[in-house]
């Protein structure tokens, strides 16, 4: 028990230190002294839904949170595709296939860095928020505004997820 405890500890360490390089890598090639203040957001699902709400409430999330743009790392191609529909405050989007996984477990590392945001309800592992939903009416929608991004008050945006948008 104690060996595979640490033979899974060492293998999450190994991926976080392959994420700490992507992460890296982007970070100090953007932030600089004199440069405007960046968020970096991680959208690791392939979940339209979550992925949807993620980026119509960005702005917001920037806004009150005084950053001026946002990088975006995603294994998701339609947030590739159309991040930039819902944001003109996007300096990067950053595709990720095999790293993201890596750039997730270097987040867990990294969770109380608040310019650094993982947009998904159930990642990194320990986190459950697709079980409260339903409860009390609680939607994907307030999940993502309220549960990721921190935006209380909740002010909803007139906007309706229909999938294929």
């Amino acid at each position: 028990m104690e060996k595979s405890i640490s033979s899974f500890l060492c293998k999450k360490l190994k991926s976080a230190a392959k994420g700490k390089k992507v992460f890296l890598k982007k970070f100090k090639q953007y932030n600089r002294a004199d440069d405007k203040k960046i968020a970096y957001c991680i959208f690791p699902e392939h979940d339209l839904e979550i992925n949807y709400y993620g980026l119509l409430y960005l702005d917001e999330f920037l806004l009150r949170n005084g950053y001026d743009r946002a990088m975006i790392f995603t294994c998701d191609e339609t947030v590739l595709s159309k991040a930039n529909d819902f944001s003109k405050h996007i300096c990067e989007i950053v595709f990720l296939k095999e790293e993201m996984t890596s750039l997730v477990d270097y987040y867990s590392l990294l969770k109380f860095v608040p310019s650094v945001v993982l947009v998904s309800l159930d990642k990194p592992a320990g986190r459950r928020g697709t079980n409260l939903l339903g409860k009390n009416g609680l939607s994907v929608e307030q999940m993502i505004a309220i549960g990721v991004y921190f935006l209380i008050p909740f002010e909803k945006i007139n906007s309706d997820f229909r999938g294929e948008n």
